[in-house]
């Protein structure tokens, strides 16, 4: 078998599972008196400062990142993930104790994730399949329902295991190459995870060739629009629930994703060509016949949403920036530490967006929703704050990212270096409650804007 890490020296898993209290205690000492050092010159250096703070932890983050993208890694932990955990509890100590200590999640969310499932009546069914882009194979995740005018159970391959496995995969030469500009990370350097759905009867179905089991299919059609070092499984637990409401969703892996999947140094793929291949594909080659289109984007994804197609889509755009369009939900907070309201009140006033009430949203009380609504979370609520920029993703994406970026977080609170917001999300960790919220008004606003 081959194995999930690169064992050949100098740093042998034995070692770095238990690091040697020497080794942690130089570190812990070299950090302080690099944070004493740095200090007094924040203000004249701060850009200095956080440069050299981000580029040390980028390098340790890198050191303890798997080494194999092997698919028998997705299921075990890296022998390292004990030392991400160390480290980060080390500075945490060089930085006075400013922030908790990382969550290591050992590489398998499903515990977590199926604790706080709910359950539907349609069965869902995950297809992964892919989209031809200049000669590249773009990975696309689908979601549909066994219900759907169609599909013929009888036609689909089931995966051996009933419940459907989401291959969540973080590029350590794409994080390096995207906030350091280092180009030496070998393509091998990766981090696997395996993110269960968030329902239980969520089926993983299996397709041979390029045509894949839904083709055919008469559907409403929702695409997902991840984020900036975002997932094609960010959106999942919304495919989930769109898909058991009888909803195709399609979410392509956009260029700008962690998993690196593909080639985009030397080819000139962008997000409205994938976007755009990704439409003719589903007519001309999946042969579906679409009843409407709608899509959602997160962050980066607001601007795809807001570029593809016309009037007639409904569009839903979460922490970003609403469309001018007949028919937008936008959903926004004021902790959002990316994407600052400020930004964005000045359009949702001049393009005369209905304001829903945050507790009627948290009630679920709507009835009939206005085709321009907007949501802003304002308020604490059981103690807690506003969600933040990543708290409207899934719970399984984010719980991964954190583990990754784990001994950074800490610094990273501490100095003001921005990412993303996952700073904060790693003292609250609320997506699952954010979700509880958000999915139903997201599912029902294009339920009542689309044809179903």
């Amino acid at each position: 078998m081959v194995p999930c890490y690169n064992t050949s020296p100098p740093f042998h898993p034995s070692f770095i599972r238990q690091p040697q209290p020497i080794l942690l205690t130089t570190l812990a000492a070299s950090i302080q008196t690099t944070t004493t050092m740095l200090r007094p010159s924040l203000s004249a250096s701060a850009t200095a400062s956080r440069s050299f703070i981000t580029s040390f932890l980028l390098a340790s983050i890198i050191w303890t990142s798997s080494s194999l993208s092997s698919p028998n890694c997705f299921h075990r932990p890296h022998p390292r993930s004990a030392f991400v955990r160390d480290f980060s509890q080390v500075v945490s100590i060089g930085l006075g104790n400013l922030g908790k200590p990382a969550f290591a999640m050992e590489s398998d969310n499903s515990s977590r994730e199926r604790s706080n499932r709910n359950v539907v009546v349609n069965q869902v069914i995950y297809e992964p399949t892919f989209i031809d882009v200049l000669g590249e194979q773009i990975p696309v995740a689908a979601w549909y329902s066994s219900k759907l005018n169609g599909i013929s159970p009888s036609d689909i391959s089931f995966s051996a295991s009933i419940n459907a496995t989401y291959k969540h995969r973080i590029s350590v030469k794409k994080i390096g190459r995207s906030l350091a500009g280092w180009n030496f990370i070998p393509s091998f350097a990766t981090r696997n995870f395996s993110i269960s759905p968030l329902y239980t009867n969520t089926v993983q179905s299996e397709t041979s060739d390029s045509v894949p089991n839904f083709a055919s299919v008469t559907a409403p059609v929702v695409i997902l629009a991840h984020g900036y070092l975002g997932s094609r499984f960010d959106l999942s637990h919304y495919a989930e629930e769109l898909a058991a409401e009888g909803f195709l969703v399609l979410s392509p892996e956009y260029p700008e994703s962690l998993a690196d999947s593909y080639d985009t140094t030397t080819k000139p793929i962008d997000r409205t060509i994938t976007t755009d291949r990704l439409l003719q594909t589903l007519i001309t080659q999946w042969d579906v016949k679409v009843k409407s289109y709608g899509i959602i984007g997160h962050s980066l994804g607001c601007g795809t949403a807001i570029k593809t197609g016309d009037d007639s889509w409904t569009r839903v755009c979460i922490a970003g920036f609403p469309s001018s369009g007949t028919k937008c939900l936008f959903i926004a907070s004021t902790n959002d530490g990316a994407v600052p309201i400020g930004r964005v009140a000045g359009a949702l006033k001049s393009l005369d967006y209905f304001s829903l009430d945050e507790n009627v949203a948290r009630n679920r009380q709507w009835d009939k929703l206005h085709p321009r609504t907007s949501l802003v979370f304002n308020e604490f609520y059981n103690s807690n704050p506003p969600p933040n920029h990543i708290s409207f993703l899934s719970e399984g994406t984010n719980e991964a990212m954190v583990d990754f970026l784990s001994p950074l977080l800490p610094v990273a609170r501490y100095f003001g270096i921005p990412v993303l917001d996952f700073d904060k999300y790693q003292l609250v960790r609320d997506s699952g409650v954010t979700g509880e919220i958000v999915r139903p008004l997201v599912v029902d606003y294009l339920k009542q804007m689309s044809t179903v």
